[in-house]
């Protein structure tokens, strides 16, 4: 289990600005909250899905406009854009080690292939490379499901045969308040 102050320490981290951090500061520390049974936490973790979840790290803030859970209308269209080639029936991290090592932070997009198209099935956040070898990852894992810190080999466990795209991560500006939570 990944801590924030283990988080900190990656390079992918110490690049978001302040806003962004505190949106990972605030997803963890709520997730804590709701594991412990506090309605109001537990309410917010289960209303938020992947996407919104790094939409809201992109704008700095859990705001009211993307929170509606799976729903796609506070989800810029831009959103699923991939940078580069997608790499597919990817089974095995050292590929897409390859492919973001060099950029950190790097938002990567999980695909669902279609014949003739693919789908983003679920985003994360590559926050960089621990001590360990470790590539990093922040997450929503899903609609009332928690927010989490995990690794790349993780994932790819969990999404053996999936496409994985990426891309940098976008600033949105915002005039909006940037939390929402008001649980303490």
């Amino acid at each position: 289990m990944y801590t924030y102050k283990d988080i900190t320490a990656l390079s992918g981290f110490q690049c978001l600005n302040l806003n962004q951090q505190r949106v990972i500061w605030d997803s963890l520390e709520i997730q804590k909250l709701a594991d412990e049974g506090e309605t109001k936490a537990v309410k917010f973790v289960n209303e938020w899905f992947c996407h919104a979840g790094i939409v809201a790290l992109e704008k700095g803030g859990f705001l009211p406009d993307i929170i509606q859970k799976n729903c796609y209308g506070g989800i810029p269209h831009s959103f699923t854009d991939v940078e580069g080639s997608a790499l597919f029936n990817v089974c095995s991290p050292i590929p897409l080690q390859k492919e973001i090592s060099r950029h950190q932070p790097r938002v990567l997009h999980i695909l669902k292939q279609h014949p003739g198209f693919y789908r983003v099935y679920h985003s994360v956040l590559f926050l960089g490379v621990d001590g360990q070898g470790k590539y990093i990852t922040w997450e929503k894992q899903a609609a009332e499901k928690p927010f989490r810190v995990s690794n790349l080999g993780e994932l790819v466990s969990e999404f053996s045969g999936f496409g994985w795209g990426s891309r940098s991560i976008k600033t949105y500006p915002s005039t909006e308040k940037n939390r929402l939570y008001n649980g303490s």
